[in-house]
């Protein structure tokens, strides 16, 4: 344990050049560990008026959804997106569903509406399950010059942390060292390490700057075509804007709480979308549950069953499959 107290304080030694990775920035870094193989959120979607004197809904938009994430042991992502008329969400008020089989950054095209799909379903699985690689392979396929942890980190500083791991584990933390040196202090090349451990471990790609969002602190993601804003305490999404032309999609995150007490996620999320219409998701619930393959068979045969003589088109926000 001393060994590695001292290795956290290395890290503390270089903390001064730190500036976290655009994937890094969308690990919703505030969250626990999902522990479940399965998530569904509940929320009510409707379109607003932001400029009226107090934000009004706009009558009849309303619509009740379910978004139901499963995690496959491979790491692959399901999606069942339900959508209810009434806040009840029973079966009796369910008039649709799409089930994604695969759900993929790369499976949105380039049209405009895809991309504010896109962005809000990557937004979508950066905050359900702690992962921003699908953001930045997302953003890489609609033409954004960000990068992976992956493409960017310093080979030569992980190659040696890895061998002082393994010099822990074979000699107990260092109480069995015996004549073998750590690598943290060989006999030779000692400025060497002493240098590899002061560099950051990710190279600087100058799209992350520090700045501020609603005057607070806030890491600053900036691209061409891109921008977001991640607040620097507590790792949450605040705006993400992605353009296309002369069209525009802004995401907002607001007020985030911790549903069930273990799971950070924002209360209200308003889209502006590619037409300028303002939609207002206003999350009810967020469940973490575990489900097996044959549960989520019989669950979308259900909702086919109840949809098979009520099925009946529904008007929605592109942001919505």
């Amino acid at each position: 344990m001393k060994k590695l107290l001292i290795l956290l304080n290395l890290f503390v030694l270089s903390a001064h050049a730190y500036v976290p990775t655009v994937e890094s920035l969308f690990r919703h870094g505030t969250n626990a560990d999902v522990t479940t193989n399965a998530i569904m959120v509940s929320a009510k979607v409707a379109l607003v008026n932001p400029y009226a004197e107090k934000v009004e809904q706009v009558e009849g938009s309303a619509m009740w959804i379910k978004w139901v994430y499963n995690v496959t042991p491979q790491g692959k992502l399901k999606l069942t997106q339900l959508i209810y008329r009434s806040a009840s969400m029973t079966e009796a008020s369910l008039v649709e569903k799409s089930y994604v089989s695969e759900l993929s950054p790369t499976a949105f095209d380039s049209s405009p509406e895809m991309g504010e799909r896109g962005l809000f379903m990557s937004l979508m699985n950066s905050l359900l399950i702690n992962d921003g690689s699908f953001m930045v392979d997302f953003l890489r396929h609609r033409g954004v010059n960000v990068h992976l942890n992956s493409e960017i980190i310093n080979q030569d500083k992980r190659a040696l942390l890895a061998r002082y791991r393994s010099w822990l584990i074979r000699t107990k933390g260092g109480r069995a060292a015996g004549t073998e040196p750590s690598p943290m202090a060989p006999t030779v090349d000692r400025d060497k390490v002493d240098k590899l451990m002061a560099a950051p471990m990710y190279a600087d790609t100058q799209q992350v700057v520090l700045s501020r969002y609603q005057g607070e602190p806030a890491w600053q993601v900036k691209g061409d075509t891109f921008e977001a804003w991640v607040s620097d305490a507590t790792r949450e999404v605040r705006q993400l804007v992605l353009r296309s032309g002369a069209a525009e999609v802004d995401i907002q995150c607001r007020d985030y709480l911790l549903f069930n007490g273990t799971h950070s996620f924002p209360r209200q999320i308003v889209v502006k979308g590619q037409q300028d219409q303002f939609w207002q998701v206003d999350v009810i619930s967020l469940k973490p549950f575990n489900e097996s393959s044959a549960e989520l068979l019989a669950r979308l045969r259900r909702h086919d069953q109840v949809l098979m003589q009520r099925r009946e088109a529904v008007s929605r926000p592109p942001f919505l499959f």
